[in-house]
Formats: C-alpha cells, structure tokens, sequence
C-alpha cells in the first residue's frame, strides 16, 4: 500500500515516485488497457457516456488463514483494498478522476469483518458515470486476471469460450469490451444511424509481445537509474487509495460521497 508521508517526502525532495503493485503493473505497461486507452483517445468511440465493470472470482478459504489472517481485518484487509484499488487504478487512467462514490456491501459469508464485496456507482470528472459489481466470494470468469491470463496463479479463460470482457465503455459512436477488445458500431454513411441499423463488429488489435511485468522491471530501473519520468507516479496511486476510502466510507454510511482533490467530503444521499 501505498504511505502519504513517504510520498510527500519525495515531492518535496523534488524526486521521482514510481507506483509499484504487488499484484498488477502500471496500466501504461498492460497491452490490452494500452489498446483501449488508444480507442478512446482517437475518438472512434466518439463522448464517452459511460462504463460498466466487474471484478469477480472465489477466493479459497486458506487466503485468508496462517500468514494472511490479516485480510479477516476489516481496516487492513477486505476486497476494496486489496483488490478493487486496481480496477480504480485502471478506470482513472483510461477516464479520469472519479470525483463521486456511492456504495453499498454485499451479503458476508465467512464470518469475518473484512468486506467481500460489493455494487457501486462512479461519477469521473469528466461527466462519464458507471456501475462495479465486485465479490470475492463467487466462482467467476469476469476479472482482470482470468480474462488477462496476466496472473499465473489465476487461470486464463480464453476468448474462445466466450466469457467477454471485465469492462464495457460506452460511447456515442460506439462502445468496447475489454480486455477482448470487441467495437461495437455503426456503418458510417449517410443519414443518421441508431437502434433499427445492424451493428458492426470489429476487433481491435493489441500488442500481446508486450510482457507487463517485465516490462515494469524495466520501467523501475529506468526511473532509478536514469532518472525517468514514471509511467505511473506516486500520487496517481495515492487518487487510487483515496477513491478505495471512498468506497468504504459509502458502504459504511450509507452516503454519496465525494472527492475533492485527495479529499473526502460526505454528502446527501441525494444525486445532482
């Protein structure tokens, strides 16, 4: 996780903070979010209107004993921090900011304080909102790592068999999956086109020579050694943690929360 103070001593040192994961490179260095991050920056998608995601697996009943009793914690374990702080990493570097968290928890099952999950709506500074359902307590194929293949330990469910992807971003000239990285559109032609046309299927190409984790180790040696410019800094991952206290908040409260900056600010259950 990431420490605020350290990260502010290393601003003020007028340094270079690099955002490392224990779990999940930098999004800049993971070839299908590389894809979509270029399908939504040419405008083929036309306004982003909105996004719906998922992160959802079962997690087996020793991650949680001997050594990792610790994620029974509700403040230092649970599913937002270990788990959801990733799909937020990624949503703000393919949409932004998210500026509005509302939250509510999913059912317990296990016995322990820690969440398991839970449903949630996004507002992102750009206007773009969005729904994440998230559980760790369900066998599922809608996540990052079966649907990636990025983790080992988690195995890969291919394209072939038809799972589709962890996010779908909706735009006004057409929308994606990903990380299969299907368009969905309409034939560009005269007059206006909507629900009575047929809609196009196109996939969209993705560099798979590209190894993430590899190519994070390189990243890191660069930035130590030759002074670069992080891919991902420190504070973009600290705007990740923000939002995950957010989320708890919201869960907790029952309130619309929202973030200022890096700062929390409770409000109404009432949506503007």
């Amino acid at each position: 996780m990431f420490n605020c103070m350290r990260i502010e001593r290393v601003w003020r040192g007028g340094k270079q903070a690099n955002k490392e994961s224990d779990s999940r490179p930098s999004p800049t260095l993971q070839p299908y979010l590389i894809s979509a991050k270029n399908e939504i920056d040419s405008g083929v998608l036309g306004q982003i209107i909105g996004v719906q995601g998922i992160w959802a697996l079962k997690k087996s009943s020793s991650y949680f004993d001997g050594i990792g009793e610790w994620r029974r914690n509700g403040e230092s374990g649970g599913v937002v921090l270990i788990n959801l702080i990733h799909e937020l990493d990624l949503l703000q570097y393919l949409l932004g900011k998210i500026t509005m968290v509302s939250a509510i928890g999913s059912k317990k099952t296990r016995g322990f304080d820690a969440e398991e999950g839970g449903a949630m709506i996004l507002r992102f500074e750009s206007g773009v909102v969005g729904t994440f359902l998230l559980s760790d307590t369900v066998p599922s194929p809608w996540n990052f790592e079966a649907c990636t293949g990025e983790n080992p330990t988690v195995p890969q469910v291919g394209k072939e068999n038809g799972a589709g992807g962890f996010y779908r971003i909706l735009g006004t000239r057409g929308g994606i999956s990903v990380p299969d990285l299907t368009r969905w559109s309409y034939e560009v032609g005269e007059g206006e086109k909507a629900w009575n046309d047929e809609l196009k299927k196109e996939e969209i190409q993705v560099n798979t020579e590209i190894e993430p984790f590899d190519e994070q180790i390189k990243h890191l040696v660069q930035v130590v050694k030759e002074g670069k410019k992080p891919v991902c800094s420190g504070e973009e991952g600290l705007s990740a943690m923000v939002v995950c206290e957010a989320v708890r908040v919201a869960m907790k409260s029952g309130e619309m929360v929202e973030i200022e900056g890096l700062n929390i600010v409770k409000r109404s259950s009432k949506h503007n």
